[in-house]
């Protein structure tokens, strides 16, 4: 006799090692034992003349962590003796005593070997394989049926990637199944056949197929293939292209496949004439800064979705949508219908916050779109906290692409409160602002500057020099408000020569980083960040207006220390004047405990110097919590300075993003 049949006949009697109250334990057994329990000590009623008359009686039994339900009905209700009544109830007892040591449903255990990682994680997530594991026991017509259900299952798998000629062993044991995956070679293409209705369209379906002679054959790769090719057509202009045949015969043994892929590309369309709705108020040639196509050129979707994006991104418009329906076409030409509606000419924003080192914040901005009916802009900011406030105008002037690069004209008015100094500044400038690269942005500036500050030499200087500086910020972050996954960076310079109205000659150079990741749909987030300024000076840097030199310490550097305390003094009279160097950095891990809650930990380091020595640095560690709000995140924590400090611990608390 078959070995493997000896085995699975010798499980369906008990006899591979099973215990006798393990088999007692089975649902079946356990209800065959408690009937008989009931049969045994429950007598026949003396007036039943012969037919058997039971009371009525329900038994909860916890077999297979499911409810059993035995139910033993009186066909006459007679009253029941008191000595009845008293066997009765001794059986119930000794049941529920039985049940009480009954245990919930085991689950058999699978295992896989033969294939690689990847086929084996696709493999256990099959639901056939869910199925196998819920049975109690390897034996039995169902755990047969489902095990030939799990073995068809893993050759699905199997085959999808490629393996047309795998096979599957599996070895039953009282504990569960052994599966063993006998992919054998792969299949590689062998032959491919494309036919498309004309010369050009069979031009675009042999560029555009992904397959080659000799490739390994999948069936993602396969239909990523004709999806790729079907999205050609479309970008084309060929709208209503559509496959009349795709083939993929397995052959040779299920070694090599033969492929077959014909297209009806149907008619080719042309852009027809552009129609704006809305926005009337603005110049009709703006919107020509935007369009990369003209009536008669091929239907193209990515020139279509540059329009929309371009349109969208100029901030000019509440709502934009793009109509091309083929529907409408006259012959080839798709009429296209821009629609927009703008702003209202006015807008006013109120935003608030709260950060441990600025108290209370608040910010009110004023914005006039479409200023003469030019598509210029003015804006006007005001923004106040216990240590700075600050009044801001800007007056834009559109370029090409329009919203996307422009001029601005800016005055500045700024009175800042820092630990040993209140620097006041006023400065005039012109930048140049471009953002068309939707993950960059870069600006470029002239500006005069007016700054009083305390310096070493004096208790108040008035400073004037004349700054050239630029800025390059890149973004691909998956939600700028809050980001989870992703990473920024920045650069900036600052310069001054002494011969343009500045007593100094300096260099200002400063980088920023961020990197966020997070894991397990959210559940674990990681952040870093990195902070790197330096200061070339022709004089001591104590002497420069404090917008040159450079602080460290406060809730967004590093936390455990205070708003800018981080940095060198005075020798004589010990207040903090900054330094010509910077250095911070900071790791923060987050665990999510209860929806947008987060825990969270985190370790800061670095500081402002004249010389780079890890003994002028400090560093924190510090917990939390952390609350993912529509607006942005709210933390609160506390930070523990490690060094350099005569704190003991310091508390940290940030509100919304300003």
């Amino acid at each position: 006799m078959d070995k493997s049949k000896q085995k699975r006949m010798s499980l369906d009697k008990g006899e591979s090692g099973i215990s006798a109250f393990e088999w007692l334990q089975s649902s079946n057994k356990l209800i065959i034992c408690h009937l008989a329990l009931f049969f045994f000590s429950i007598q026949r009623h003396p007036d039943c003349k012969g037919r058997s008359r039971y009371p009525t009686l329900d038994l909860l039994t916890p077999a297979l962590g499911s409810e059993t339900r035995i139910r033993v009905s009186s066909h006459h209700g007679q009253p029941e003796t008191p000595g009845n009544l008293s066997k009765i109830l001794a059986a119930t007892v000794l049941v529920l005593f039985l049940s009480a040591f009954s245990q919930p449903a085991r689950s058999i255990t699978l295992s896989y070997s033969g294939a690689d990682e990847q086929v084996i994680q696709i493999v256990e997530q099959e639901p056939a394989m869910e199925e196998l594991t819920r049975q109690d026991e390897t034996g039995g017509q169902g755990f047969r049926k489902k095990l030939a259900k799990a073995r068809k299952a893993i050759l699905k798998v199997l085959h999808y990637h490629g393996y047309y000629a795998g096979l599957v062993q599996s070895q039953i044991h009282p504990d569960g199944v052994d599966f063993r995956l006998l992919p054998g070679d792969p299949v590689n293409v062998s032959a491919i056949h494309l036919g498309a209705r004309t010369n050009e369209g069979l031009n675009i379906l042999t560029t555009a197929f992904a397959l080659t002679k000799g490739q390994r054959f999948t069936h993602q790769v396969y239909q990523d293939a004709k999806q790729k090719v079907l999205k050609t057509f479309l970008n084309a202009g060929y709208l209503k292209a559509r496959f009349v045949a795709t083939q993929a015969n397995i052959v040779d043994d299920n070694r090599s496949a033969e492929i077959q892929i014909e297209i009806d590309e149907g008619l080719r369309y042309r852009f027809g004439p552009l129609v704006i709705k809305g926005g009337a108020d603005y110049p009709e040639d703006m919107y020509q800064e935007w369009i990369t196509f003209r009536p008669g050129d091929y239907f193209s979707h990515p020139k279509l979705l540059k329009l929309y994006r371009s349109v969208r991104k100029s901030g000019f418009f509440a709502s934009v949508s793009v109509d091309a329906d083929p529907v409408h076409a006259e012959e080839d030409r798709i009429p296209i219908i821009l629609r927009v509606k703008p702003y209202e000419p006015y807008s006013v924003k109120l935003a608030g916050g709260y950060a441990t080192d600025f108290g209370p914040r608040g910010r009110l901005s004023f914005k006039r779109y479409n200023v003469f009916g030019t598509a210029h802009s003015l804006t006007s900011d005001i923004q106040a906290d216990l240590r700075q406030r600050i009044i801001k105008g800007v007056y834009r002037v559109p370029l090409t692409n329009p919203g996307n690069r422009s001029y601005k004209i800016y005055a500045t008015a700024q009175t800042r409160t820092l630990p040993d100094d209140v620097q006041k500044l006023v400065n005039l400038g012109a930048g140049y602002n471009d953002s068309t690269d939707k993950n960059a942005e870069f600006t470029a500036d002239l500006a005069f500057y007016m700054e009083r500050f305390s310096s070493e030499s004096a208790s108040r200087t008035v400073n004037q020099y004349l700054s050239l500086q630029g800025r390059k910020h890149w973004a691909f972050l998956d939600d700028v408000t809050d980001p989870s996954q992703g990473f920024s960076f920045e650069i900036s310079a600052k310069g001054v020569a002494e011969p343009l109205i500045s007593r100094f000659s300096a260099l200002r150079m400063e980088t920023n980083g961020s990197l966020f990741q997070s894991y397990l749909n959210g559940l674990f987030r990681f952040q870093s960040r990195l902070q790197l300024g330096y200061l070339f000076a022709s004089k001591d840097p104590g002497a420069l207006p404090n917008s040159f030199r450079f602080f460290a310490g406060g809730a967004r550097s590093v936390r455990g220390y205070g708003y800018q305390k981080l940095a060198p003094r005075n020798a004589e009279t010990g207040k903090i004047i900054g330094g010509k160097a910077i250095l911070t950095s900071s790791l923060e891990a987050e665990i999510r405990v209860y929806e947008n809650f987060g825990l969270l930990g985190y370790a800061d380091f670095g500081g402002a110097t004249d010389k780079l020595s890890i003994e002028n640095l400090g560093f924190s560690v510090g917990t939390g919590l952390r609350w993912h709000s529509p607006i942005g995140p709210v933390g609160a924590s506390i930070a523990f300075p490690l060094r350099n400090s005569t704190e003991d611990f310091r508390f940290v608390m940030t509100f919304g993003n300003l």
